[in-house]
């Protein structure tokens, strides 16, 4: 959360993520399992494809952590609604 200044007063707001194609994650949790340092991409076709970390590429986005991918409010806010395939 970080501290805004609304016409109210001060709140706090959620800082929302970009929408990405590719995540680089320590682990994504997906259809059940944990797949630790692995990437995760939205296909052309829409699909959600989870593979182990080969190297780095320009434009994946690394996440610190732990990403829920079976949750659909943290895929919608990652890939902004697509891969839900």
């Amino acid at each position: 959360m970080i501290p805004v200044q609304t016409s109210d007063g001060p709140r706090r707001a959620r800082r929302r993520r970009p929408h990405a194609d590719k995540i680089l994650a320590h682990h994504i949790i997906y259809g059940g399992a944990d797949h630790a340092l692995s990437t995760a991409a939205v296909g052309a076709d829409g699909t959600l494809r989870i593979e182990p970390y080969r190297g780095e590429t320009a434009g994946t986005v690394f996440v610190n952590g732990t990403v829920n991918l079976d949750d659909q409010k943290e895929r919608e806010e990652i890939f902004g609604g697509v891969g839900n395939n």
